[in-house]
């Protein structure tokens, strides 16, 4: 991200910059969301994974 010659955003620099940390921030709870599914499927007996204490 580009500043004016005093080193202040605008509004729409500002705006710009909070929509990419949203999507960012959403992307990171996606692949959060998608590592819990697989520990939960590794965890579950039965499904070839293991249980918290690894039996």
């Amino acid at each position: 991200m580009q500043r004016g010659s005093t080193g202040e955003m605008t509004g729409a620099d500002a705006h710009a910059s909070l929509t990419a940390l949203y999507d960012v921030a959403g992307q990171i709870r996606a692949a959060f969301i998608e590592l819990q599914g697989q520990v939960r499927a590794m965890q579950t007996p039965g499904t070839g994974g293991t249980d918290a204490q690894g039996k």
